[in-house]
């Protein structure tokens, strides 16, 4: 594989999830950056959406003002995200940053050097090699699934109730605590049912359905590492079976830094003077 500029527009992607009961994510190959526009949501509503992209919906009801984690103030994760789809796996490595109550920057090495910065007001997305940044404005607080599924377990049902979801229904199985929450109203025409599984403190997975019953997403969360009186997953599988097949996406963390000052590069991130943004609404 060639290196360079050249090969940095070959992998350049813009991945956004931005989503509050009407989530959907923006994809941008390096040569459309020049052309990228700006998508209403009834365009959105046309598209075939994976259904991955619920997940979304799911984690990101939470009201703009609460804290992404309970009793965390700061967080830096490194992170290998790999996406399989058929034959084809994509992967993804960097570090992410977090500081409470929602200031999270993503740092991505690999394919291509890449700083994201996000906060209620928006996302900012910086290829400096390229030199080309992205400002994506919406009315909702921008969300990282993967993270928040990795932060949501200092919060004893994952943020649920917050996010207004409705318990059910709860069981046990042996070692497992089964809880069933019904959607809040504003999403149910998308969002189904959701179940968390618990063992011994442990979220270890976290299956949402459709309005219509079918699978939507499974999460599947291990090799848990105990903080506090928290069982971070260290490992996350989420499966989304979509029209056209299979979609797994396998999240690996390593060496997690707990509530140590973030570095000032992270902290106090700007963009040079002379690089052009590219405002995209959503």
């Amino acid at each position: 594989m060639t290196s360079g500029p050249d090969s940095a527009r070959t992998w350049l992607r813009v991945r956004v999830v931005v989503c509050a009961c009407r989530g959907s994510v923006l994809t941008v190959p390096a040569r459309e950056v020049p052309r990228v526009r700006v998508i209403g949501w009834n365009t959105v509503q046309r598209m075939a959406l994976p259904k991955l992209l619920v997940i979304s919906l799911f984690l990101s009801c939470f009201p703009a003002n609460s804290a992404l984690a309970q009793g965390l103030t700061r967080l830096q994760v490194p992170f290998t995200r790999s996406v399989s789809k058929g034959a084809r796996t994509e992967v993804m490595r960097g570090t992410v940053y977090y500081e409470a109550p929602r200031r999270i920057w993503v740092r991505i090495a690999e394919p291509v050097n890449q700083t994201m910065a996000i906060t209620d007001g928006g996302m900012l997305i910086y290829y400096p090699d390229v030199r080309r940044a992205f400002r994506i404005i919406s009315n909702s607080p921008p969300s990282l699934p993967f993270l928040q599924i990795f932060v949501g377990a200092t919060k004893p049902d994952m943020g649920l109730s917050e996010a207004r979801f409705r318990l059910s229904e709860s069981q046990v199985k042996g070692d497992t605590l089964l809880t069933h929450w019904r959607p809040p109203d504003r999403a149910n025409k998308t969002i189904g049912n959701a179940t968390l599984a618990i063992v011994r403190d442990r979220f270890v997975s976290i299956d949402m359905r459709d309005a219509s019953g079918n699978s939507l997403m499974k999460a599947t969360c291990s090799e848990h590492l105990k903080h506090g009186a928290t069982y971070f997953p260290m490992r996350l599988v989420i499966e989304s079976r979509e029209q056209d097949g299979l979609t797994v996406e396998e999240i690996e963390y390593s060496n997690p830094v707990f509530d140590e000052p973030l570095p000032s590069s992270i902290t106090g991130f700007t963009l040079p003077d002379d690089v052009e943004v590219k405002e995209v609404r959503w």
